[in-house]
């Protein structure tokens, strides 16, 4: 403020101030919790569409950016070679198990390569057998149901 009395105008501020002291302070109270309050909204809320994010990926299988489904081996060729395309898993389901010792908790069998698995939420364990010397990749889950 460029005025010629400027000591004057602060002397009057501050004693304005001063003055209503219970005010100012129940005032610059008020604006801090409001702060606080508008901060968590917005975490809570980004929290929130975070999870349903993760939820939705879990849904589907994966969190890699686009899924097909039932597609053929041509199609699969003409989505890889695309420009945008950087990289692609497969997966090839081959079976849903939901009888005997899976009749409680449900599982899909599947093959998936090396990109697949990666963006996957599955947690691979592999056991390697001696007489066939094959490694298998089993479910955390898959494993425990069947007893392993």
């Amino acid at each position: 403020m460029n005025v010629k009395n400027r000591k004057c105008i602060w002397k009057l501020s501050w004693r304005s101030l001063w003055a209503s002291r219970k005010r100012n302070i129940i005032a610059i109270i008020a604006i801090a919790l409001t702060t606080l309050l508008f901060t968590s909204l917005f975490t809570i809320i980004m929290s929130i569409n975070s999870s349903y994010e993760n939820y939705t990926f879990r849904q589907v299988g994966g969190y890699c950016h686009g899924t097909f489904k039932e597609v053929t081996e041509k199609q699969i060729q003409k989505i890889a070679a695309h420009s945008n395309i950087k990289e692609i898993g497969k997966r090839i389901s081959t079976g849903y198990i939901d009888s005997g010792a899976f009749a409680k908790v449900p599982a899909e069998v599947s093959f998936m390569d090396a990109n697949c698995t990666k963006w996957s939420f599955c947690q691979t364990y592999h056991r390697t057998h001696a007489s066939e010397r094959q490694r298998n990749r089993h479910g955390h889950k898959c494993l425990e149901t069947s007893g392993y």
